[in-house]
């Protein structure tokens, strides 16, 4: 990547960060905005299924979430709870598996990534999830060929009389360096209920690094041949 696209890719992820909400997006990687990562929030404000985030920073594509119900899912809310103050957009995808229903309640993230070659390259991905707890509880979220590295959940309102949101962070790590993501969020047995999902993700060594890093070593070895 050029000097000129690098500058283009920092102003683009820098002008769409300051229009994103960010309602729950609380857990922030230290890299957000820098070459080689991308951000991705779905607040799910309309039932589009499959549904476009409503915020995000990837110039490499546009990411996707298709929702696929499970056993005892109700499907989208407008408000949940039905309440005034209710959260505007919530996805009740049931039970991810259950035995009287083989339909597994899933959400399936699919995220374009930057293309890296290079053996050695590898892939962070931070993901956020808001839920609803009451009988419902927190999904399990997976990235297929991902490593789990950590993670922490947080209770974020309390709704009095009815439940509480929570949001559980996980990071992950992908070993070489994908052109894209895949993103499990199942429901749990008890079925779960989804409110924002933002997904953070960042190539290492970022492919303009690589680029600079072979011309250094052209020139270090130009340098040594008239040098002999």
């Amino acid at each position: 990547m050029s000097t000129r696209g690098c500058a283009l890719a920092l102003l683009y992820v820098a002008a769409v960060l300051a229009c994103m909400a960010h309602a729950d997006d609380v857990i922030i990687p230290p890299w957000r905005g820098m070459p080689g990562s991308t951000v991705q929030e779905w607040d799910f404000t309309t039932d589009a299924n499959p549904a476009l985030p409503e915020n995000y920073a990837n110039p490499y594509g546009t990411p996707s979430a298709t929702i696929s119900l499970g056993f005892a899912a109700s499907g989208y809310w407008e408000t949940y709870p039905p309440i005034p103050g209710g959260r505007v957009g919530v996805w009740d995808i049931g039970r991810g598996i259950d035995e009287e229903d083989p339909a597994i309640g899933r959400i399936t993230l699919v995220i374009p990534n930057t293309v890296n070659t290079d053996p050695t390259s590898y892939k962070e991905i931070w993901v956020q999830v808001t839920y609803y707890k009451d009988l419902t509880m927190a999904p399990i979220v997976e990235v297929p060929g991902g490593v789990l590295l950590g993670g922490e959940s947080r209770r974020i309102e309390i709704v009095p009389m009815w439940g509480e949101w929570w949001l559980d962070q996980t990071m992950w790590r992908i070993e070489p360096n994908p052109t894209q993501e895949t993103i499990l969020i199942t429901g749990h047995d008890w079925g779960s209920m989804i409110d924002q999902v933002v997904v953070d993700t960042i190539c290492i060594p970022e492919p303009a690094t690589m680029s600079l890093v072979g011309v250094g070593c052209v020139l270090l070895f130009a340098r040594r041949r008239r040098a002999d």
